[in-house]
């Protein structure tokens, strides 16, 4: 995945299924955070953890914003850490590799 740099965009993650039964999940507290890769510097222009949204309840499919104040540097490596709360001992976690990029074009 990339970011590109100035730019608005989403984070997504699509279909997201209870790892056991494999039904989708449409109700959960979702959560995510954009660190510099291996490590824990958190990217400035944008108040972490940011929360996630239900789009479209028959693919599971959730987004979460990324906003153009963020300070991104080109060709760096950032990682989106993404947390998701289902309830009753659902949960899971997830590192993201992303990459910035400036829009050309």
């Amino acid at each position: 995945m990339f970011i590109e740099i100035g730019n608005d965009s989403n984070l997504r993650l699509a279909e997201l299924r209870h790892v056991l039964s494999g039904t989708l999940i449409t109700s959960a507290d979702i959560q995510f955070t954009i660190v510099l890769s291996g490590g824990n510097w958190q990217v400035t222009g944008q108040s972490w953890p940011s929360s996630m949204t239900l789009v479209n309840t028959e693919t599971a499919l959730w987004v979460g914003p990324l906003v153009n104040s963020m300070v991104l540097a080109e060709g760096e490596h950032y990682e989106a850490r993404i947390t998701a709360n289902a309830g009753t001992g659902v949960l899971g976690f997830w590192r993201l590799p992303i990459r910035a990029i400036v829009r050309e074009g």
